[in-house]
């Protein structure tokens, strides 16, 4: 039998999704009734109408994912008759006054809306358990500045502690600060406070979990029922017990909006100049400064501006020292930091990240090796094969593209110590872990420069521990990142990170190496670590980069070389810390090294100090 020969009505040709053409008219749902969104979940939007009808809805597909949230003004139809199994459609979302925004943290670019049409923000912190993260609350602050939102600040707790002296600063700014706490007997008169202030307007809690606000949701409306939780004894953070947005109705009139604790509050999609316009006296002098004043400069209008009033000098200074304070949380201008990047000074942290790259070649090859290769230097510490082979690849590198700079190397030594530029190179810091198959290693890489006046400094710093899936780095003005790198994902963001704002000892928690070399410090050293709500000897680099990250407020080591030190001092102080020796003084070229958040540091500094001195 011959083959079939085909032809062209063999050939099947399928018709368009559809043959009905689209009209450009769309619908004017003239009928649509206006209503206030209270929460969204999963899909489905319970809203209230002018009515006072509780409808649950779905939004139109035209409007995409995330485009409706608490507070907003909506368009609905369909069966807006409220009954159970009754479902309308959300066809227009109103537009906002304004809105809480924020982004996951300060390097990332998608934003995300969590409230909107707000007339008052309630920060509520707690006086202690948690303590008071003051970066948090700046952020709040200029979120609130920045929409035109009225800030008050709610301190709860204070039958545990007094409220810290910081917030003077806000009272300078005309910040309303109220407290309270559940276990006074002044409950009931604080609460009516309160409700006084909410009266008539769409307010919105928000805080850290554990500060209390479910249980003051609670006491302002009856029929809340928001579930309460307490704070974790082994974080000190609070516990989530409000997963979702939610807006209350008040008896007095208004709405309270409930919102799931926060923990990080990014601002990288804010305009710093929009702050200063919530100040109209302050704003009006900024106009005389030069431009792109960062209104820290000497130069800047607004010194001159406190020291034309001696009456009103203390009251100026207050208010433009807050001001400023909050205009430094938000991250490196986007511009600035892309200059940066550009500028030689950019090119010396690639250049470092390609060091680091090669040694984690290296170094991850002959992690857990069989045949790892371990001699004792003079000094009795351990080095192995992969320690000289990373540092000899480095400093390949190095003599081919900086050839003009100095080297000091923990197991080469140095070359051209002289010149005013030198890379430091610690190959692996934790050999004694690298050998026994402990992961927290790391190769730390730093640049320091000479000024004219003989003074030298760290510019640049990297930090690579890839058995932990991360490398951290800083660069002098660009401020300190994390890059966590999990399984076969080798692009991960990179996360700006900060350091914490504990201020007391007592909630304090203290990474250190050991007992040994501490010398007539050792005393003092063991009592401190007794002052401390916890202790932990985490060693090496990796005490000094959870400073940095905020998961630890102090970290200290009582014999350290520059290597060791060099790449952590710019990564804490770009974090917002301090790095100095047990005596003070600040850098990496003190022979033993403290880091902190900074706050705390003169407090450990005299504690340290041996007896008698």
């Amino acid at each position: 039998m011959s083959p079939r020969e085909y032809d062209e009505s063999d050939a099947r040709i399928r018709p368009s999704r559809t043959t009905r053409r689209r009209s450009k008219d769309r619908p004017v749902h003239a009928d649509s009734k206006t209503a206030f969104v209270t929460t969204v979940d999963r899909g489905r939007t319970t809203c209230v109408t002018d009515d006072g009808i509780v409808i649950t809805a779905m939004k139109a597909r035209e409007l995409g994912p995330k485009s409706v949230v608490v507070g907003d003004y909506v368009e609905v139809v369909g069966d807006l008759s409220g009954v159970e199994g009754s479902l309308a459609r959300i066809v227009t979302v109103n537009e906002r006054k304004n809105s809480l925004s924020r982004t996951v943290d300060d390097a990332a670019r998608v934003e995300r809306t969590i409230v909107a049409n707000i007339d008052q923000l309630m920060i509520v912190v707690a006086a202690t358990n948690p303590e008071p993260r003051r970066g948090l609350i700046d952020r709040f602050l200029v979120s609130a500045f920045h929409e035109s939102i009225a800030p008050i600040i709610l301190v709860t707790k204070v039958d545990l502690s007094p409220i810290p002296d910081f917030f003077r600063e806000y009272r300078a700014l005309g910040v309303e600060i109220i407290t309270t706490s559940s276990k006074l007997e002044s409950r009931k008169e604080e609460i009516v406070t309160i409700k006084s202030l909410l009266r008539g307007k769409i307010s919105v809690l928000v805080g850290h979990s554990g500060v209390g606000k479910s249980t003051l949701i609670n006491d302002l409306v009856d029929s809340a029922d928001r579930a309460t939780g307490d704070v974790n004894d082994v974080t000190g953070r609070g516990r989530h017990t409000s997963s979702s947005a939610l807006a209350l109705p008040l008896t007095e009139g208004g709405w309270i909006i409930d919102t799931p604790g926060i923990r990080a509050f990014g601002l990288s999609h804010l305009d710093k100049n929009r702050i200063i316009e919530a100040f109209p006296d302050i704003y009006q002098v900024t106009q005389s400064c030069m431009p792109h004043c960062s209104h820290h400069e000497v130069s800047c209008a607004l010194n001159a501006w406190v020291e034309s009033d001696l009456a009103a000098r203390e009251e100026r200074l207050i208010r433009v020292t807050s001001l400023q304070s909050l205009l430094e949380v938000k991250p490196v201008d986007e511009q600035r930091y892309t200059d940066l990047m550009a500028s030689s000074r950019g090119e010396d942290l690639a250049l470092a990240h390609r060091l680091a790259d090669a040694a984690d070649a290296i170094t991850l090859a002959r992690y857990q090796a069989i045949d790892l290769t371990v001699t004792t230097k003079p000094d009795n510490t351990p080095v192995t094969d992969a320690d000289k082979s990373a540092e000899d690849a480095i400093r390949a590198l190095l003599h081919a593209h900086r050839p003009g700079d100095g080297i000091v190397g923990e197991e080469f030594g140095n070359e051209g110590l002289e010149k005013d530029r030198y890379w430091v190179i610690d190959p692996i810091d934790g050999t004694k872990n690298f050998l026994r198959g402990v992961p927290t290693w790391a190769t730390l890489i730093a640049l320091m420069e000479r000024s004219s006046d003989g003074r030298e400094k760290v510019v640049v710093g990297v930090v690579s521990a890839p058995a932990l899936f991360r490398r951290w780095y800083a660069f002098e003005g660009g401020g300190a990142f994390v890059i966590v790198n999990k399984g076969s994902d080798s692009s991960a963001a990179p996360r700006k990170i900060s350091v914490s704002a504990v201020s007391k000892i007592e909630d304090a928690s203290i990474s250190h190496s050991d007992f040994v070399g501490w010398g007539a410090r050792l005393e003092p050293f063991q009592r401190l670590l007794t002052q401390a709500w916890r202790t932990r000897a985490h060693g090496d680099f990796w005490s000094h980069m959870l400073v940095a990250e905020g998961a630890v407020d102090i970290a200290v080591e009582p014999s350290l070389a520059l290597w060791d030190m060099a790449a952590l001092d710019i990564i804490v102080r770009e974090a917002g810390g301090r790095f100095s020796n047990l005596e003070g003084m600040d850098g990496s070229l003190g022979g033993n090294g403290l880091s902190t958040n900074g706050i705390l540091h003169d407090y450990v500094l005299s504690a340290l100090k041996p007896q008698g001195a």
